[in-house]
């Protein structure tokens, strides 16, 4: 049973129960469709997917709680941190395939959603190193491990 105030979801997550978190937010999507409290249901599956390591879906999901949150209720910084995370992990995945648009749109999503959010410079640095218009620490590294050495 959930404690007052949070999702059988939530508590599910605080527990590190990702499966049965998405599980728990699926059904009260379900339960609630787009009345109150859908979006955050929404969040928890976005949560739920993230820890999943599912982050195409979760920023998906995350981008639905953003939309159906008329009122306001979310935590703005929960979302803000959450969306991000997950865009800029499936971001980096798109770019990894090589679909630098896609992942560059993500990004562009985020800013166009949070213009005063807390990862708007991140997120057009991150866009520049996708694009290969900015070197990336990840990229020196990588080079210093494929020197051979004597």
């Amino acid at each position: 049973m959930a404690r007052y105030g949070r999702s059988q979801a939530q508590e599910l997550l605080s527990r590190g129960d990702a499966e049965e978190a998405l599980e728990a937010a699926d059904a009260d999507i379900a339960a609630r469709g787009e009345g109150q409290g859908a979006a955050s249901a929404w969040l928890d599956r976005g949560a739920a997917l993230d820890m999943l390591e599912r982050y195409a879906e979760a920023a998906d999901a995350f981008e639905r709680a953003f939309e159906l949150d008329v009122a306001g209720d979310l935590d703005r910084l929960e979302l803000d941190d959450g969306y991000f995370s997950a865009a800029l992990a499936a971001g980096r995945d798109e770019a990894t395939r090589g679909d630098v648009s896609k992942a560059a749109a993500r990004l562009d999503t985020y800013v166009s959603r949070f213009p005063l959010g807390n990862h708007v410079a991140e997120a057009k640095t991150w866009k520049a190193r996708m694009r290969g218009e900015m070197p990336s620490l990840l990229d020196k590294t990588r080079d210093a491990n494929d020197v051979d050495l004597p």
